[in-house]
């Protein structure tokens, strides 16, 4: 595999959220990243304290150029470019004299991205959707929050924006494998991604549901195996996921081998989650007096799959994330403040052939 973190430009053209969080994970990832700001784009001083923070966020590493007035330079440093991201349709960037079609990418040394919510084959009324609509048009919106008691309550919102992010995220995955395929082979690509899509693959395993066990996956569905609950604390939430049995015995050595732990109705996964309604009071009152930070390090201990379902403030404080540098200092309109860095870290030399 070609090192993908040495020279070859890559241009920017777009200021969405997705495109430009496509562009943030690879300049922070060493990758010279030029961002092209055309007319209709955000100033940089506009916006809302929150609407800065994300923009400064967003432009992180990367060099701007202003083509406002004039795109001609721009399209000058797409032509000489290894990667071209943006948030344009395919038969949009036909308007910039950008060539789409596959016959004509394989001869140019060019990796063509295009980010848009619903892919450039999608429906027109979706052009300029929301995150809130990949949101629950890729299928996330059925599913949240997970395991809810109360069929009569709405479905959940996550923190926006999270289908932007998730999109962003799959196209600069594959912006560096089209990358690795130009530097192999020398033949350039096409890759058009959709924030539908990327939403309905971060589902996982629950699209297989219904093929496999004919079951649907809903907020109100509740887990065939247990536990595999979010549970209450003394300071808040954990997250306990241990359907397999020795995991379950860990969690049982762990809260003091309870002697109702041994009755025959808990004797599998399955059972478990058929008699949850039982399991559950118990399992909560030992969860009672601790806090997450405790209960996390007792069960890493006991080999035992539990987590802390994090606020923002612990999440800043996280010893853990701290020791990986994941935090860093952003400032912009005369404040400064903590921003995530990348979801990844690299300690050893870029991976070659």
């Amino acid at each position: 595999m070609p090192d993908t973190s040495g020279p070859g430009t890559i241009v920017q053209l777009g200021d969405s959220t997705a495109a430009g969080y496509c562009g943030r994970l690879l300049a922070t990832s060493g990758r010279q990243v030029i961002s092209v700001v055309t007319a209709g784009s955000a100033a940089a001083s506009d916006g809302s304290p929150a609407e800065l923070a994300t923009r400064a966020y967003l432009a992180q590493g990367k060099v701007a150029i202003d083509a406002s007035s004039d795109l001609q330079p721009a399209l000058a440093l797409i032509a000489d470019a290894e990667c071209l991201i943006t948030d344009r349709t395919l038969g949009e960037l036909a308007a910039f004299g950008i060539a789409t079609d596959l016959e004509t990418a394989r001869k140019r040394p060019l990796v063509v991205v295009s980010i848009t919510p619903w892919g450039s084959d999608g429906p027109p009324a979706m052009r300029n959707a929301t995150d809130l609509l990949m949101f629950h048009g890729g299928g996330l919106g059925v599913i949240t929050p997970r395991f809810a008691n109360n069929p009569e309550e709405p479905p959940l919102r996550l923190g926006y924006p999270v289908s932007d992010y998730l999109l962003g995220l799959n196209a600069a995955v594959a912006a560096m494998a089209g990358i690795n395929h130009l530097r192999e082979t020398g033949e350039g690509s096409v890759i058009d991604c959709s924030g539908q899509h990327a939403v309905a693959h971060a589902e996982g395993l629950y699209f297989a549901y219904d093929s496999y066990e004919q079951r649907n996956s809903t907020r109100v569905s509740q887990p065939g195996l247990a536990p595999f609950h979010f549970l209450p604390c003394l300071d808040g939430y954990v997250m306990i996921i241990c359907p397999e049995e020795h995991q379950w015995r860990s969690l049982v050595t762990l809260m003091g081998s309870p002697e109702w732990a041994e009755a025959e109705t808990f004797a599998t996964s399955a059972s478990r989650a058929l008699y949850w309604d039982a399991i559950e009071p118990l399992v909560v009152e030992w969860l009672a007096d601790k806090t997450r930070e405790e209960l996390y390090h007792r069960a890493q201990a006991a080999r035992v799959p539990l987590a802390p379902v994090n606020n923002v403030d612990s999440l800043l404080s996280s010893a853990h994330l701290r020791s990986r540098e994941f935090f860093s200092d952003l400032e912009t309109a005369g404040r400064t403040f903590q921003a995530p860095g990348r979801p990844y870290r690299q300690t050893g030399p870029s991976v070659q052939h």
